[in-house]
């Protein structure tokens, strides 16, 4: 974001965010979770079609020091409700296309289309502390499939994350300018290894 606050960071169908943009988007998102109380080890759930605001909310999610939680909006309402019980979220991060597909819980919901351009007037833009965190605290947890029973949440740590882009770097090199395709579901581990290697290397 420091290096190259202009270039472009994301694209899907016809809509674009430049690094500084996506920065600002991402803090705005971490500030409203601290406000809300969230502290580390704390599971927000994300359920978002695939697009820009999927990102915007993992790296906000991430920035606040929590854990997302993602949720694919096509599983069956049985299966989304199984994984949101399961994984005892704080909040949840949507869209208002989605919203009613959730099963109730009695957590703040903040609809990214709607409500994040609200809060733009009234939340900083600028990265939030958080000096609690640790390398230890979740990142985020990502369900099996569930094909021997009950689908069970995998819990990824801060440093496991950054030891994978550490490691990407190391053999991918510099990829600033270049392309990387989202191609797994957000709902795969695999997901994670796609966007880490182009966010974090200027793709």
């Amino acid at each position: 974001v420091d290096a190259q606050g202009d270039a472009i960071a994301l694209e899907f169908d016809g809509e674009s965010l430049r690094y500084g943009e996506l920065d600002e988007r991402a803090n705005r998102i971490a500030h409203y979770l601290l406000a809300q109380g969230a502290q580390p080890d704390g599971r927000v759930a994300l359920c978002v079609e695939r697009g820009v605001d999927y990102l915007v909310g993992v790296l906000g999610i991430l920035k606040a020091g929590c854990a997302y939680v993602p949720l694919d909006p096509e599983y069956p309402p049985a299966r989304l409700s199984n994984m949101e019980n399961a994984s005892a979220p704080l909040l949840e991060l949507t869209q208002s296309s989605v919203a009613e597909q959730l099963p109730a819980l009695d957590v703040p919901v903040l609809r990214l289309d709607v409500d994040l351009p609200v809060l733009t007037r009234r939340l900083p833009g600028t990265r939030p502390d958080v000096p609690a965190l640790q390398p230890s605290h979740l990142a985020y947890l990502i369900y099996t499939s569930g094909s021997t029973g009950e689908p069970k949440a995998v819990m990824v740590e801060h440093r496991q994350l950054c030891h994978l882009a550490a490691a990407q770097a190391a053999v991918f090199g510099d990829l600033a300018g270049s392309r990387v395709l989202q191609f797994a579901s957000p709902s795969f581990d695999a997901s994670v290894w796609e966007w880490a290697m182009a966010l974090l290397s200027g793709g």
